[in-house]
C-alpha cells in the first residue's frame, strides 16, 4: 500500500510499505477471534447430535415404557347388618357395597378411621366409620364412640394430643423385675 507524505516544504512523497519505519516495541497485529471451539460446523453438528439424542430418548421413554398392572389397596371395610369390620382389596372396576363375610351379602361398606376418645384424647387403635354418604343417609357421619363429625379421609389427632391412658393387663400384686 502506498502513502502519501507531506515535508515542511509542501511537496509530497509517495513511500510504499516496505520502506516505512516499523516501531520495533509493538507486537505484531493477531487475527481477531471470531468464536469458540464450537462455531462453525462443529458447533452445529454438537447440537443437532444433542437434540436428535433428547428427542429420540424422549420418544423411547414415551412409548415404550410398561404400564404397570394395578394392585388391588387393601382398605377397612365395615358389613352394616353384622357392624363388623373386615380388611378387603377391591379389584379393578368392582364397586361397593361387597360381599361380606359375615352377612354374605353385599353389606361391606368402606370405612374412615376415627382416632379420638370423648374426653379429647387420642387412641391408637380406631374405631372405623362407614359415612353416612355411603350408604345414601342424610347428614353429617358422627363417631359413635367420641361424638365428633367424621369425614372422607379423615386427619388423626395431631401428635401433642396425650394419649388415652392404656388400662395396665398386670394384677396390682405383680411387680417388674427390678
Amino acid at each position: 500500500m502506498d502513502t502519501e507524505s507531506a515535508d515542511n516544504n509542501g511537496t509530497r512523497e509517495t513511500l510504499d510499505d516496505t520502506s516505512m519505519p516499523k516501531d520495533a516495541t509493538s507486537p505484531p497485529p493477531t487475527p481477531t477471534k471470531r468464536g469458540g471451539p464450537l462455531s462453525g460446523g462443529l458447533g452445529i453438528f454438537v447440537v443437532v447430535l444433542l437434540l436428535g439424542t433428547a428427542a429420540y430418548l424422549t420418544v423411547k421413554t414415551l412409548t415404550t415404557a410398561e404400564t404397570p398392572t394395578p394392585e388391588p389397596v387393601e382398605a377397612v371395610f365395615m358389613c352394616v347388618e353384622a357392624n363388623k369390620t373386615f380388611k378387603y382389596a377391591m379389584k379393578e372396576g368392582e364397586h361397593w357395597p361387597v360381599l361380606s363375610p359375615y352377612s354374605k351379602k353385599q353389606t361391606g361398606y368402606p370405612t374412615e378411621p376415627c382416632y379420638w376418645t370423648r374426653d379429647g384424647k387420642r387412641k391408637e387403635k380406631p374405631t372405623y366409620v362407614v359415612l353416612n354418604e355411603h350408604i345414601g343417609k342424610p347428614g353429617d357421619t358422627i363417631c359413635p364412640d367420641c361424638g365428633r363429625i367424621v369425614i372422607g379421609h379423615n386427619p388423626p389427632p395431631p401428635q401433642d394430643v396425650p394419649l388415652v391412658e392404656e388400662v395396665p393387663t398386670t394384677s396390682p400384686t405383680d411387680t417388674p423385675d427390678s
